[in-house]
């Protein structure tokens, strides 16, 4: 499938992602999983993974290197690969409005300073009504197993504010190297949204216009729903591909 990118520069304060060892373990695919744990970092196959997803996946380990959880934008699973409480086990406990098969299902971002909590940004499939949305885990809770705290807090979807979201978005650190931004677009207008997560929650968006409208209904619709954002490594730069 042909595949096109537009490059948008934002007027973004920002720095990119030093990741430590919070990238050690990865689960993905049809219970699949690596993680970076043999000699000098070397890749171990990991077959104990709980998920089976089609597309957008994240997890995330703690400093040291230990796994605390991994998500496909729908359920949250804990370090012993089991549904974490509150984390979408079905009935009651709703799932998280991600999606099997949007191509960034979920983010994971730790909260500044309060190291304990992590936010799970989530997007739904083909402009989808549901949008882009957050939950909030907790992972001293459970005996360090975690808990969900918050679920499905709606920050562009057509039922909250009358916007849809793509099945991409994108996370980078502040210049301060202490907050984290959090970009998304909108559907039917060249919006990108810029939210900037701090110690004490998240701020209201940032909006930019900027580049070309995202087609939701018509000839090519789909494909601007479709692909990845992804921040160049000195952060001053995004990237958006689009299928074609």
């Amino acid at each position: 499938m042909k595949r096109s990118l537009n490059l948008f520069i934002l007027t973004l304060s920002a720095l990119n992602l030093f990741a430590q060892k919070e990238a050690t373990w990865w689960y993905f695919g049809n219970n699949a999983g690596i993680s970076f744990t043999g000699t000098n970092g070397a890749p171990v196959v990991q077959t104990n993974g709980r998920m089976s997803n089609f597309e957008g996946v994240a997890s995330i380990s703690n400093s040291k290197g230990g796994l605390l959880f991994y998500t496909d934008g729908e359920r949250v699973y804990n370090k012993q690969h089991n549904v974490m409480i509150n984390g979408g086990s079905g009935g009651t406990d709703v799932r998280l409005l991600g999606h099997n098969s949007a191509t960034q299902s979920a983010v994971i971002v730790q909260q500044p300073v309060r190291g304990e909590r992590y936010w799970i940004f989530t997007v739904t499939e083909n402009w989808g009504n549901n949008g882009f949305n957050y939950s909030v885990v907790d992972t001293s809770l459970n005996g360090g197993n975690g808990q969900v705290i918050q679920k499905n807090i709606p920050l562009l979807t057509k039922n909250f504010n009358n916007k849809n979201a793509p099945e991409k978005m994108a996370a980078v650190k502040h210049a301060n190297r202490v907050d984290t931004w959090i970009v998304n677009h909108t559907g039917g207008d060249n919006n990108f949204y810029m939210y900037k997560l701090t110690s004490k929650g998240l701020n209201a968006p940032i909006v930019q216009a900027i580049g070309p409208t995202w087609a939701m209904t018509g000839t090519g619709a789909i494909g601007y729903s479709k692909g990845y954002m992804k921040f160049s490594p000195d952060g001053t730069k995004l990237i958006c591909a689009i299928a074609g």
